[in-house]
């Protein structure tokens, strides 16, 4: 028995290091679409006050002219929003510990981050490559959960890595590439592009999960305590989509209302054309950009706190 498990030791000894090897050894895409996780944190310490952070899945990365919202509110913003896959609570988790007393946050999650994907999605590495792409003390702000996904999800990393080195896949003509972002966070390139056939999955779940509802309810008192504002908004999304989740988004609805931090508004008024969207539900084209960045800046203006920030900032310099 004792020779056995010298023999299951070495075995998983020398499989973690082939493991370790292909991880480190193999060249990262830097074109990679989550490649740019690392450098939108980064982005965040470097921004002056006053602030406002954007949060959330790729509905808001694809979805915002972040610009016209700083010209608008006369404010700093940055928008971090990436993939859903990465999980709301490693997204959230890695903003708050940079932020500032005095900023401002607005989180737009996908309705699916309120269900299976708040520690990171089961059938993609978008959390895996977050972490491994960052390099940095990340790994402490991991749960047994987003443990699990994260080893989960080696494999495939690994499996992307080598096939951009094998195929010469790390061009900037990539459809999803980190190389695609402007300065304000936002993917661009898309816009310029026309909308292509698409479809997606029922999330067949129509309740969010008390875990994430907690989850956010604490983190946001949390932020408030530390002096930040957190305004959370239901994600842009198309009629179809909303049609065959609106059990699910109405349960949400009320999960948060329950918890005492609401949207802000109710989520039809962030429903668009189905015509307005690119390749997901969540991904508009550039006149759904266009039509949802204006709703949100309206919105915006009505809260007091924005009202107050424009007048104060007036004639800033960014």
């Amino acid at each position: 028995m004792k020779r056995f498990l010298i023999y299951i030791t070495e075995f998983l000894g020398i499989l973690l290091g082939i493991i370790l090897a292909l991880i480190f050894l193999i060249p990262e895409s830097k074109a990679h679409y989550i490649h740019a996780y690392p450098d939108k944190m980064a982005k965040i310490d470097t921004l002056s006050s006053p602030r406002l952070i954007i949060v959330g899945g790729s509905n808001a990365a694809f979805g915002l002219n972040t610009k016209r919202i700083a010209d608008s509110l006369n404010i700093n913003v940055f928008n971090t929003a990436l993939h859903a896959g990465i999980g709301l609570r490693l997204q959230l988790d890695d903003v708050s510990r940079r932020l500032r007393r005095g900023d401002k946050v607005i989180l737009l999650p996908e309705y699916g981050q309120f269900t299976s994907v708040l520690n990171g999605d089961d059938g993609d590495p978008a959390l895996t490559n977050a972490v491994l792409y960052s390099k940095s003390d990340i790994f402490l702000l991991l749960n047994g959960k987003q443990w699990y996904k994260f080893i989960s999800g080696i494999g495939q990393h690994i499996h992307g890595n080598l096939n951009s080195l094998l195929t010469a896949d790390s061009t900037k003509e990539l459809d999803y590439s980190a190389y695609n972002f402007d300065e304000y966070g936002d993917e661009v390139k898309h816009r310029y592009k026309p909308s292509k056939p698409f479809d997606f999955q029922i999330d067949r779940q129509t309740e969010p999960t008390r875990e994430s509802i907690l989850y956010l309810s604490n983190k946001v008192k949390e932020l408030k305590n530390n002096g930040i504002s957190v305004y959370i908004y239901p994600p842009v999304t198309i009629e179809k989509y909303f049609n065959q989740h609106e059990e699910l988004i109405n349960n949400i609805s009320k999960a948060l209302y329950y918890e005492k931090i609401p949207f802000i508004v109710n989520p039809i008024q962030h429903v668009e054309p189905d015509s307005c969207a690119f390749d997901t539900p969540y991904h508009m084209n550039a006149i759904g950009v266009e039509d949802f960045t204006d709703k949100l800046i309206e919105e915006l203006k009505e809260i007091a706190d924005f009202k107050n920030e424009a007048n104060n900032n007036k004639g800033i310099t960014k």
